[in-house]
């Protein structure tokens, strides 16, 4: 059986417990570990897209965190006016205002 145990402060954690587990320092992808996901999905859903300069800024603009790199991809599929620069702000000013309403529920 494997137990999963999440931290930022071990500190507070007992030692006799600390002494029993295996830490695994997690960090967010770098853009360069991004960018091989992001063309096999606008190669799948042959999204148009202008330069490999826009897709790092849509990358960074979604924290480099997949799921929202997926979701930001998905609803430019959706969109079908390809990935530029003004379609990358309008996906992430939608994003925002989603993950705004989520947090006041």
């Amino acid at each position: 059986m494997i137990f999963c145990f999440a931290s930022t402060s071990t500190d507070a954690i007992a030692q006799p417990l600390l002494q029993r587990l295996h830490e695994f320092v997690l960090r967010k992808p770098e853009v360069d570990e991004l960018l091989p996901l992001v063309g096999r999905v606008i190669e799948g859903e042959k999204i148009p897209f202008q330069d490999e300069a826009v897709l790092k800024e849509l990358i960074n603009l979604c924290g480099r965190i997949p799921r929202v790199v997926l979701k930001a991809l998905e609803m430019l599929a959706f969109d079908g006016k390809g990935i530029s620069p003004k379609t990358v702000h309008g996906v992430i000013s939608s994003l925002e205002i989603i993950n705004n309403g989520k947090a006041k529920s």
